[in-house]
């Protein structure tokens, strides 16, 4: 229900797949066989929403952060922070002229 009255949805991903520093790529509604909330893809997100709502959902996106490790405990890398506010700059940038 979060979705409701929103223009632009920008979900948010730490990668290390994602190209360096980061990926951004629009979303559409799909249906995919996730079934629990924690385990639904973004653009399974967006298909229930249309379901339950009876509209299209927003429009969408993905950004993908590049991270290098992901070990329980350990600190954000000097490269993924930097790689952070690249994609911080980006995501100003998209909204102040309103191409998300």
């Amino acid at each position: 229900m979060d979705l409701v009255g929103r223009e632009v949805i920008i979900f948010v991903d730490a990668s290390v797949a994602s190209t360096e520093p980061f990926g951004y790529s629009a979303i559409e509604a799909e249906k995919d066989t996730s079934y629990t909330t924690h385990a639904m893809s973004p653009a399974t997100i967006l298909h229930v929403y249309e379901k339950l709502n009876g509209r299209s959902a927003p429009r969408c996106g993905l950004l993908s952060i590049r991270g290098q490790s992901f070990e329980l405990g350990q600190p954000v890398s000097a490269t993924a922070q930097v790689n952070l506010q690249a994609s911080c700059r980006l995501i100003l940038e998209k909204l102040i002229i309103g191409i998300c």
